[in-house]
């Protein structure tokens, strides 16, 4: 018989843009992997996305992107170790032949960008520029090559879709995310994003240090080489960590404005 996992629960205090945010959490007690963590930050993204929606509303403007409109899939996602290593599990548990039909998408697709040279860039992508970063992500785009996890114009993990996808709509015309180099892309905003802070929990610490992040397209690649760690910590301890990074991230994200402003 299974054993009853053990849950606790943790009321949060956040403060975002100098207001403070209030939420609930039930969190597993025991320790567990980063894995079983994720879920809970995938649902705290979804009500930053749900404000970002209600303060779209509140200018008398919507969101453009609906099921179908998938521009956005062409681009560049970029994800740390623990979404990488979700994906390859989610794909893993994939019936056949889907299965296999997806994984030979996440090869044929790697292929190319070795092939055009654009995955070499990454290895230097920590010293350029923001403009430089801009460069390489907008090539990626106008390649016209969709994620590999796109089937018949639908996300197959939707439920489970990486935080930056989730950060990513708009308000508008979807038909400008086609050529968003020269048409005006209006993007949602949000309390703050989770994205950019999960990518420093969940990382195998025999690797001494990682990649700022890491394509999706890599994911299957970068997972059976590098499986998850043993490490474990209380739910508690993982979001503790989270939170942490998000503090580093909301810092940083200050410096570079105060940077910007005084320039």
């Amino acid at each position: 018989m299974e054993e009853k996992e053990e849950l606790e629960i943790a009321q949060v205090t956040l403060t975002i843009n100098e207001q403070p945010v209030e939420m609930e959490m039930t969190l597993p007690a025991q320790p567990v992997k980063a894995s079983r963590v994720l879920p809970i930050l995938q649902k705290m993204s979804d009500s930053f996305v749900k404000v970002g929606e209600e303060g779209v509303a509140a200018q008398g403007k919507e969101v453009s992107c609906k099921k179908g409109c998938n521009a956005c899939c062409n681009h560049l996602v970029p994800v740390g170790e623990l979404e990488a290593r979700n994906i390859s599990r989610l794909v893993e548990e994939m019936p056949e032949p889907k299965r296999s039909q997806i994984k030979k998408r996440f090869s044929s697709t790697l292929t190319h960008f070795r092939k055009s040279g654009w995955l070499e860039k990454l290895n230097t992508i920590q010293t350029k520029t923001n403009k430089e970063r801009l460069e390489i992500a907008t090539e990626f785009f106008y390649e016209g090559i969709s994620c590999p996890l796109l089937a018949d114009g639908v996300c197959s993990i939707y439920e489970n879709r990486p935080l930056v996808c989730r950060e990513f709509l708009v308000a508008s015309p979807a038909e400008n995310c086609s050529d968003p180099a020269n048409k005006p892309i209006d993007r949602v905003q949000f309390p703050t994003s989770l994205s950019t802070p999960l990518r420093g929990i969940g990382n195998n610490p025999e690797l001494g240090s990682s990649p700022p992040f890491l394509p999706l397209m890599l994911s299957l690649e970068w997972s059976e080489k590098f499986p998850e760690s043993a490490e474990e910590k209380t739910g508690k301890a993982w979001m503790t960590d989270f939170f942490e990074s998000l503090r580093e991230y909301e810092k940083d994200k200050k410096e570079a404005l105060k940077s910007v402003s005084t320039s």
